[in-house]
């Protein structure tokens, strides 16, 4: 697997989550104070998806039991969990993207 883009840079703003699927694997990219941060869109805790979760202060928040972690480092700051699988993202051109080769899928 190759590039693949996930978004345009100039669609993105600070509060911005959105998931898309590279493969088999469900990325995703979340936006605060103009950095980009890539996980994979799973919650620890009971594999919630993340993109219908909250982002403010440096922190999403799990729409299914509100679990937070922080976006730098993916560690949880409330509740006993595991920390967020972090995924590299590529910038390329006007785009963010990722590339999958190597990673285990799913």
């Amino acid at each position: 697997m190759a590039y693949q883009v996930l978004e345009k840079l100039h669609r993105l703003q600070d509060g911005f989550i959105q998931s898309y699927r590279v493969g088999t694997v469900d990325v995703l990219l979340v936006q605060w104070q103009g950095r980009l941060y890539g996980f994979h869109n799973r919650c620890p805790h009971q594999g919630a998806p993340l993109h219908h979760g909250a982002v403010f202060d440096g922190v999403i928040r799990c729409p299914l039991h509100g679990l937070e972690y922080r976006l730098e480092d993916g560690e949880p700051i409330t509740g006993f969990s595991g920390t967020l699988k972090r995924i590299d993202l590529i910038y390329e051109g006007a785009t963010v993207g990722v590339d999958l080769s190597g990673m285990p899928l799913g």
